[in-house]
């Protein structure tokens, strides 16, 4: 049987309305639909295999998430995917440590690159496109109005592999 496998696309904090208020009711919110979707993919899907990011907000949330669900659903497993080794290097102490934690209790660590380059995040966010079966897409609805890295992540919005719920609106 073919593994399935679930990639995640979403904000970093500084593009949610919350912000890095995590105790915020919206914050608290998001989790939770995060969670949830997660647990549907799981149950309803068979979606077994999870690749993020590692960017703050979103992916770091979904980690998380995956890593608290192991407990009920021992058989899933977490790829972890970092751009360069200093992709953290300007993070806040807290979050890096938070960041470092969820690395160490991955299934895989993939490393694109050691040294910061510009497209790094682009070549990261592509491997967990290309490898996913299903993205999982969290989004606050608004046209994309920039070319960024994540427009990648939300180029195959009529696609059958690309699952997206609103959750800020």
């Amino acid at each position: 049987m073919d593994i399935k496998k679930c990639g995640l696309a979403g904000h970093n904090p500084q593009n949610l309305p919350f912000g890095f208020d995590e105790g915020d009711n919206l914050c608290i919110y998001l989790k939770q639909k995060i969670r949830t979707g997660i647990i549907n993919l799981i149950e309803k899907e068979n979606v077994t295999y999870y690749i993020l990011g590692m960017a703050a907000g979103i992916a770091m949330y979904a980690a998380e998430t995956v890593l608290d669900l192991k407990e009920k659903y021992p058989y899933i497993s977490l790829e972890c995917m970092l751009p360069c080794v200093t992709y953290s290097d300007k993070w806040q102490r807290e979050l890096r440590q938070r960041y470092f934690c969820v690395i160490s209790k991955c299934d895989t660590e993939t490393l694109i690159q050691r040294h910061y380059s510009k497209n790094c995040m682009h070549k990261r966010d592509q491997y967990i496109v290309n490898q996913s079966n299903i993205m999982l897409a969290v989004w606050d609805g608004r046209p994309v109005e920039v070319i960024h890295p994540k427009t990648l992540l939300v180029s195959y919005p009529n696609s059958r592999r690309f699952r997206k719920f609103s959750a800020l609106k």
